[in-house]
């Protein structure tokens, strides 16, 4: 099922954005992880990482959730706190209680009201051409 945060009905045009819901790795809230993390699967942070984050699959970040690193996922929810660069192929959605301080570079966002989001994004799509400058 499709449910993005603050929603209770599957979204049908991000039918394909996540491929599974199953939470593969979790973090808990009071674990502190340093270092670089490689996961194949889904990942949930609900406690605190430092270091670099590289998932195939999601990441999500719990209200509670903090990272200080760059995070590389295929679609990333974020409801806690981010500091540092984002990479997603899919999704970035940032949820009203969610901050993310890092440049990102996605596919899709969806910035919620009430988020916090400090940095440049870049969009990787076929659509997202910059407009022609004016020659004189």
């Amino acid at each position: 099922m499709n449910v993005l945060f603050g929603q209770s009905k599957p979204r049908a045009d991000l039918k394909d954005e996540r491929a599974n819901d199953k939470i593969d790795t979790i973090i808990g809230a009071g674990t502190v992880f340093t270092g670089e993390l490689e996961i194949k699967g889904t990942l949930r942070v609900d406690g605190r990482c430092e270091g670099k984050i590289t998932s195939s699959g999601d990441v999500v970040i719990g209200e509670s959730g903090q990272l200080v690193s760059t995070v590389q996922a295929r679609n990333l929810q974020v409801a806690g706190t981010v500091k540092g660069g984002i990479k997603t192929s899919g999704l970035l959605e940032i949820s009203s209680t969610g901050k993310v301080y890092g440049d990102i570079e996605v596919g899709k966002v969806i910035i919620a009201d009430g988020a916090v989001f400090q940095g440049q994004c870049r969009m990787n799509t076929a659509e997202a051409q910059p407009l022609p400058t004016k020659k004189e």
